[in-house]
């Protein structure tokens, strides 16, 4: 029983961990951790094609993510998971409550400021994306 859970659990992890576009390519993301300390001052610079995830990692604050720019395409990424769009901004679909989180594949270089706001929370980032 426990080969079989072992090997289903790597069968899982092998397949989320691989880009469905390209299987012999990693997919690679830069993780945003926000916890009850100061998270401000994340500033990542990935390659297109990367994800961004937001970790809420707080003991108990939701927070919800606001990416400013009316350019991005809530749809280019089938791994993007939970941002809609809203005006000329992609906020996240729902409040990101504790141990849960939300990712942006950006595939179009550029500069992207960001808000992350919630009860008693909240600063600004820029998410800088080269070629």
């Amino acid at each position: 029983m426990k080969t079989v859970l072992c090997a289903c659990m790597f069968v899982v992890f092998a397949i989320g961990a691989l880009n469905p576009v390209n299987a012999q390519t990693p997919v690679k993301s830069y993780l945003i951790v926000v916890g009850d300390e100061d998270s401000s001052g994340q500033n990542p610079v990935v390659s297109a094609g990367q994800a961004v995830v937001w970790n809420n990692r707080t003991s108990a604050t939701p927070f919800q993510v606001v990416i400013d720019n009316y350019s991005l395409d809530i749809t280019a990424h089938p791994l993007t998971r939970g941002f809609v769009r809203k005006g000329t901004f992609l906020v996240t679909r729902s409040l990101i409550v504790p141990g849960n989180a939300a990712s942006y594949y950006f595939l179009q270089p550029g500069t992207y400021p960001y808000r992350v706001s919630g009860p008693g929370l909240s600063y600004n980032g820029t998410i800088t994306v080269k070629e």
